[in-house]
């Protein structure tokens, strides 16, 4: 017996709906699988990749890093500015689309009229912080606040050419130091103590 459990709205209504399959072999009915370069996360496996996670934010904190988060879809614009138009990422490996409604509302000024899931965490964060809304006071406070320290997780995506270990979907964690100092030897230092940090709480021999 399976059952399958979808909350949400029907006629109107909202509540709980369960479909019952009984008596009969649901394996043989479902012979779908998933798309080339993707891979399910069973329970043991999200239990895993969760705990890493885990232990990346909780490490980052300690360290004064705050957790944010970005959209996984960003204008395409945004990757082909930040990675180069000649990069392998940008040539090769973007999963990028044209969306009709950005088409309409961004003829006037210009911008991206596509749209692409991201290939790496970086570029979405840069533009967080420095988004023009309005440019002059967003700009002022964020320097004030510079250093910004954040942590971010979350799924990319690039159409690579899949093998073992390398999927079209993965998960990538990181921090970014975001500063007015193009070179900061603080920043670097602190990033190899976090990582050292982060290694040996994973109990992953390495060598610096």
């Amino acid at each position: 017996m399976m059952l399958m459990l979808r909350v949400g709205r029907e006629r109107g209504a909202h509540g709980l709906i369960w479909r019952g399959f009984v008596g009969r072999d649901i394996s043989r009915s479902i012979s779908f699988k998933a798309a080339r370069g993707m891979h399910d996360l069973l329970p043991d496996q999200w239990r895993a990749r969760n705990s890493i996670i885990e232990t990346g934010r909780k490490v980052a904190e300690r360290y004064g890093f705050q957790t944010v988060d970005t959209p996984v879809v960003e204008h395409e614009e945004l990757f082909t500015r930040s990675l180069g138009q000649q990069s392998e990422i940008v040539q090769k490996e973007l999963f990028s689309w044209a969306h009709q409604e950005e088409q309409t509302t961004q003829e006037a000024s210009g911008s991206s009229k596509r749209l692409s899931l991201r290939p790496e965490g970086t570029a979405g964060i840069v533009r967080a912080f420095f988004k023009p809304a309005p440019v002059s006071d967003h700009l002022k406070e964020t320097a004030k606040n510079m250093p910004e320290k954040v942590f971010y997780s979350g799924q990319m995506f690039r159409r690579e050419r899949p093998q073992k270990g390398r999927y079209r979907q993965f998960t990538q964690l990181g921090v970014e130091w975001i500063s007015q100092h193009e070179h900061n030897v603080e920043a670097d230092t602190e990033m190899l103590s976090m990582a050292h940090a982060f290694l040996s709480e994973l109990g992953v021999p390495f060598r610096l």
